[in-house]
């Protein structure tokens, strides 16, 4: 008849699940293998005195935390990569 649906099998909490062969893979292939990330500052980085300060001013904002003599100091130490 024409006025006919078709029924869908229903559990008591919703549809059947889908067979394992049914359902999407949903997890990412296998991509690049990750390498560590880069430490230490770029070749090009100018790390002079006259440099640092500027910098640490324009960068921190309000931050009045950020205590710029104890940050130079750990960029002009040669013991930090």
């Amino acid at each position: 008849e024409a006025g006919q649906t078709l029924e869908v099998a229903m559990g008591t909490h919703g549809p059947i699940p889908k067979r394992s062969e049914e359902r999407r893979r949903r997890n990412k292939d296998e991509g690049p293998e990750l390498s560590k990330a880069p430490s230490g500052a770029p070749a090009e980085a100018l790390l002079t005195e006259e440099w640092i300060v500027p910098t640490l001013e324009a960068v921190r904002g309000d931050s009045t935390w950020l205590d710029i003599d104890r940050l130079k100091a750990s960029i002009l130490d040669t013991r930090n990569p």
